[in-house]
């Protein structure tokens, strides 16, 4: 079992906490940066992993890159309606191709992993050529 980090679970509660007792208007200034840096840091992953893997090799590679590709999109239609304040229309349409999109993706990893489940399932167990 891999030791529990503390410290970082204690800043995670602290951080958390904290939402309760800060006023709502540096509440959502917090949750805007958070959400600029998740933008950044998922579009900087997209683009890095795309451009130096083979991701196009296996089926996981091409699941990976969708999946992070498509949590990228969605952060930066979250984005989009806190900085226009797009109209709730707007809002809940797109979040409802949100949920569809999210919906295929998760069905698609649950099969990749049902079908892995069952390979490896029916590989004979390897001997030890050694012993």
């Amino acid at each position: 079992m891999k030791p529990v980090h503390w410290a970082g679970v204690a800043l995670c509660v602290a951080a958390v906490g904290a939402l309760f007792v800060i006023p709502q208007e540096w509440v959502r200034t917090y949750g805007s940066v958070a959400l600029i840096v998740a933008c950044i840091a998922s579009d900087a992953f997209v683009i890095g992993y795309a451009l130096l893997s083979r991701w196009w090799l296996t089926e996981e590679g091409t699941h990976l890159l969708v999946f992070s590709a498509a949590i990228g999109a969605i952060l930066s239609w979250l984005l989009a309606i806190r900085v226009t304040g797009i109209s709730q229309t707007a809002a809940m349409y797109g979040v409802t191709v949100i949920y569809v999109v999210m919906a295929v993706l998760m069905l698609w990893r649950a099969s990749i992993f049902a079908r892995r489940q069952l390979t490896e399932r029916r590989k004979p167990k390897e001997r030890n050529a050694s012993a």
